[in-house]
């Protein structure tokens, strides 16, 4: 947001100095290349015209980039009812995706990204477990709880789910081993 906002100013920069040069050579009756000609005289000069240029060029790719992007939605379509549309944010699905797979015994933390396909969702979690449990068996779980909780809560079809196990973290509440023992 903050890059947008650096090239939106060097674009209105860029605009202004042009309309500007226009007006003044109206005023003054000369042309753009006596002023560039007496500009580009110096080594310095001729450095900052060029690094006024890489800007330009950067600014106006920048933009056009920006122009052909499709925003990424920040909501899915959920009920198609007789009174209209009913929507649900991605970030509270993230969340409601949270809340279920930390519901389940062994989970710890979890980090999730909800994407809106044609067909429902996707979900990307990464999620921390305890080393005791089995690993294939919770991640199946999740799985399963997810798409059954979506499907019950939401009536959103999840079209997919993708886990990722970064961490095994030790139980909060489990008392602590003596090494004497």
């Amino acid at each position: 947001m903050k890059t947008e906002r650096i090239f939106t100013f060097l674009f209105g920069l860029i605009l202004l100095l042009i309309s500007l040069l226009a007006v003044l050579m109206t005023v003054s009756g000369t042309t753009i290349l006596d002023y560039l000609e007496n500009f580009l005289r110096g080594t310095n000069e001729r450095l900052l015209l060029g690094i006024i240029g890489v800007i330009g060029i950067l600014s106006g790719l920048f933009i056009i980039r920006k122009t052909f992007k499709v925003p990424e939605p920040t909501q899915t379509e959920v009920i198609v009812t007789s009174l209209g549309q009913v929507k649900i944010t991605i970030s509270t699905l993230e969340s409601m995706a949270n809340k279920v797979a930390r519901q389940i015994t062994g989970v710890r933390e979890t980090l999730t990204k909800v994407k809106s396909t044609p067909g429902g969702i996707a979900i990307f979690m990464q999620v921390s477990l305890t080393p005791e449990i089995n690993i294939p068996e919770v991640t199946s779980q999740i799985q399963n709880e997810l798409k059954e909780y979506f499907a019950k809560v939401a009536g959103i079809e999840v079209e997919e789910v993708r886990i990722l196990v970064t961490k095994l973290n030790e139980a909060k509440n489990k008392p602590e081993k003596s090494r004497l023992q």
